[in-house]
């Protein structure tokens, strides 16, 4: 953990960067941004229907919760903040992939993972559904994946 006034100077100059990045896209996405004492809250809400949405809120407690598209990771640990404007980037150009574990017997999801690759690494999590009692192998499960379009295409950026 870094100490509290580091950490703060960390976390503005990461807000500013990601709020002016954001702002780039108010032609194609719903940019909401709220802020209050203890914590930042940023939603981005393409208008493109295969483009994935996030909404990251940052706490001032060094952890932060972020929803990449359907799935929600809360209290992560934010060791250096510097790190999510590259993340949110990797959103944005569609380097993500939500793929789900599914039992070959029930289609009963039983793991899901979120991967959003960043240049030479790649920031993932992962949660199990709960659904089953006992732990089930991926060798009994199918996998579904789901990858998301950039939300700017091509096309409109002629």
């Amino acid at each position: 953990m870094l100490a509290d006034d580091a950490f703060r100077a960390k976390l503005q100059s990461t807000i500013e960067a990601l709020r002016t990045w954001s702002q780039g896209f108010a032609d194609c996405a719903r940019i909401d941004e709220t802020e209050a004492a203890d914590h930042w809250r940023l939603i981005i809400a393409p208008h493109a229907p295969a483009a994935c949405p996030v909404e990251l809120i940052l706490h001032t407690t060094q952890r932060y919760d972020i929803a990449v598209g359907p799935e929600v990771y809360e209290d992560l640990p934010l060791d250096d903040p510097a790190t999510l404007p590259p993340l949110l980037a990797a959103i944005g150009d569609g380097r993500v992939v939500t793929r789900t574990w599914r039992t070959h017997a029930t289609g009963a999801p039983v793991d899901v993972e979120t991967r959003v690759d960043i240049g030479d690494t790649a920031w993932a999590q992962a949660r199990s559904t709960g659904v089953l009692s006992g732990p089930t192998s991926h060798e009994a499960c199918e996998a579904r994946t789901l990858h998301y379009a950039p939300y700017r295409s091509m096309r409109s950026m002629a």
